[in-house]
């Protein structure tokens, strides 16, 4: 908390990373291009997340949240129904927290406030998506007779650009 672009607990910067060679082997346009992609999907998602004043506690319940509801396809429908109600568990901790803090009106509202900014981290995540698949596409797909490819094996790269929302 606090960084002004999206910084994983090692101190890494997904933003960043390997941000000379992608200026390297982008042409002009798509350049231009991966540095908007690049500034929507790491800079811009916290100047705005700061907007929503998010406090740790209900950082750590929107996380839990969010993770029951980022359910895998190849898990059994039990496990996606446990997933379900654990969500679902978890928002009523958060506003049953939020009003015994805030009174019940206002802790309703925080409540819409927090579910609304759960919806800018899927907003968010897409940006990210994109990012990552020009990168991917560029570096091992298209790389106009350079061979960039051979610098970084594929599961490396992608382990770098998946995404996880923590602090």
């Amino acid at each position: 908390m606090g960084e002004s672009s999206i910084t994983y607990p090692n101190g890494l910067c997904p933003g960043d990373f390997c941000k000379n060679l992608f200026e390297i082997i982008f042409n002009e346009e798509d350049l231009k291009r991966y540095q908007v992609l690049r500034s929507r999907a790491f800079t811009d998602i916290i100047t705005e997340f700061k907007t929503y004043n998010i406090t740790k506690q209900e950082y750590v319940l929107l996380k839990t949240i969010l993770f029951c509801n980022s359910i895998p396809e190849n898990i059994s429908q039990n496990s996606k129904n446990l997933l379900k109600l654990e969500a679902e568990r978890y928002g009523q901790i958060l506003i049953k927290y939020l009003q015994n803090l805030l009174g019940e009106f206002d802790g309703a509202m925080r409540h819409a406030n927090c579910l609304l900014f759960i919806g800018k981290i899927f907003e968010y995540n897409i940006q990210q998506n994109m990012f990552c698949k020009m990168v991917e596409e560029r570096i091992f797909n298209n790389n106009e007779g350079g061979n960039y490819g051979l610098i970084m094996e594929r599961p490396i790269f992608v382990e770098q650009c998946l995404f996880k929302f923590t602090s």
